[in-house]
């Protein structure tokens, strides 16, 4: 199965409930990242556990997605370090790092000229060890765990919804059997119908597999009905770093207080 992760399958996952392993999969230490004199991101300390769903919120430019991305080093920061399993990422071949870590942003970017299929399918196709017939059987499979119809398969993007297009680019992150997925914003060019629907989806995923899932977006409510924890972030600093319970119901800061607004009508 493709979301057999840590020795964990998918039947036992889904059977006995998946066991979190409390022990830390990626930290930052002491990290600062500026442009010009722009500092986005100061002196950030942080420490995620392997298998966490975790969501980071804040108000436009407080270092969310500068965040996000110096994970996969598509930013590199100007101070401090990044460790993945305690080893410092700016020692590792960054291809082989990016490989074993998912990404999805905001409509996907799918390749035009590639079907669903070819999509899907990109990232193990650099391997030269692949097997063809294994690789198809993987790329049905993916469809059928993002709750995308097997007749989209020789589509091209153009062809698609952006639910569905959503889905194919969420199946293409998952292919590379990652530890750790990135999403930016993921499902914010969606109608609000779909992105119900997605949301269920992507809580689904996670609860059957043992990735790691660091998830960015602009909706508290979002935040905290998919989150195991949420990070609140504002002026490149974390705010508050909690349970989504904690996080409505013990604002820890006056920006906190405002974010959350009337608590009543927010749904853990």
């Amino acid at each position: 199965k493709l979301l057999q992760m840590n020795s964990l399958n998918k039947k036992d996952l889904h059977n006995k409930g998946v066991c979190r392993l409390m022990e830390p999969i990626i930290e930052f230490k002491n990290i600062t990242k500026s442009y010009g004199d722009n500092v986005v991101v100061k002196d950030l300390n942080l420490t995620i556990d392997k298998g966490a769903f975790i969501t980071i919120i804040g108000s436009s430019g407080c270092g969310k997605t500068t965040t996000l991305k110096m994970i996969n080093r598509l930013i590199t920061p100007d101070s401090g370090e990044i460790l993945i399993d305690g080893k410092n990422i700016e020692n590792r071949d960054v291809i082989k790092l990016r490989r074993n870590i998912g990404y999805s942003i905001q409509g996907n970017v799918l390749f035009p000229h590639l079907t669903v299929r070819d999509n899907i399918a990109y990232v193990p196709e650099l391997s030269e060890k692949i097997d063809k017939k294994e690789l198809d059987n993987d790329v049905r499979e993916l469809m059928k765990i993002v709750n995308l119809d097997e007749k989209y398969i020789d589509y091209f993007p153009h062809e698609l919804s952006g639910g569905q297009a959503q889905r194919v680019g969420l199946a293409r992150a998952l292919a590379s059997k990652p530890r750790i997925m990135l999403l930016d914003e993921p499902f914010g060019a969606v109608d609000a119908i779909t992105r119900t629907q997605l949301q269920k989806e992507i809580k689904r995923i996670h609860k059957e597999s043992n990735i790691t899932f660091i998830f960015v977006t602009h909706d508290i409510n979002e935040a905290v009905s998919l989150g195991d924890k949420v990070i609140i972030m504002e002026d490149g600093q974390i705010d508050q770093y909690d349970t989504p319970e904690k996080i409505v119901n013990e604002p820890a800061t006056e920006f906190a207080k405002t974010l959350i607004g009337d608590k009543s009508i927010i749904k853990i």
